[in-house]
């Protein structure tokens, strides 16, 4: 049994890994290089709207495994350890997926990751979206318990998508770079290249 957990955790991590390889793909590959990650990261929809909620559901499903033999894991008393084991994991899993997108933006694309407005406020508006998804893979752990587990993975996609469309991107980002203030752009007619079905 162990085994198979373990073969299981390695399967995890490698389909998160491709998945952070993936969106740098997506995301930045093609970006033009006067772009930074914040244009990939915050003002692109393509990582909130549908690769984020790709990950969710690798974790949702992680849960819902440990869920079905919850029985017999209470029996032996072994709930807590289940439980901190799954948000070790998904602490893990977040952590592969962002240093292997950041890395390869640092690696293949450019060093300076906030050259489109202000560093700290750029470094500000990319750890909060780093956190918010850490905290809503963790939310995730509340499926094992509840009585609706899909009510769980339905809220948490539902919290990204407005916190992106209604907040991050809406409010936040002009506050970086007045170039993503909408009404900016169509006053000095910049058009920012935006094209890709996922974006």
């Amino acid at each position: 049994m162990p085994t198979k957990t373990n073969k299981y955790i390695r399967y995890s991590l490698i389909g998160v890994l491709a998945l952070s390889f993936f969106a740098y793909w997506l995301l930045i590959a093609g970006m033009k290089p006067k772009y930074d990650i914040i244009f990939a990261v915050s003002f692109q929809h393509g990582l909130s709207i549908y690769l984020q909620n790709l990950l969710y559901i690798l974790v949702f499903f992680q849960v819902l495994i440990a869920r079905k033999v919850s029985n017999a894991i209470a029996v032996r008393k072994q709930t807590k350890k289940v439980i901190s084991k799954l948000a070790g994991l998904i602490v893990v899993e977040w952590l592969l997926f962002w240093i292997s997108f950041l890395g390869s933006y640092y690696l293949f694309k450019s060093h300076n990751f906030f050259k489109m407005g202000d560093f700290k406020f750029g470094l500000w508006i990319l750890l909060a979206h780093m956190l918010l998804m850490l905290f809503l893979m963790l939310s995730l752990l509340l499926a094992y318990r509840l009585p609706f587990p899909y009510f769980i993975i339905i809220l948490v996609i539902a919290i990204t998508w407005s916190y992106h469309l209604c907040f991050e991107f809406t409010l936040i980002l002009p506050k970086y770079s007045k170039i993503f203030d909408p009404l900016y752009r169509a006053t000095h007619y910049i058009y920012l290249g935006i094209c890709h079905i996922f974006l």
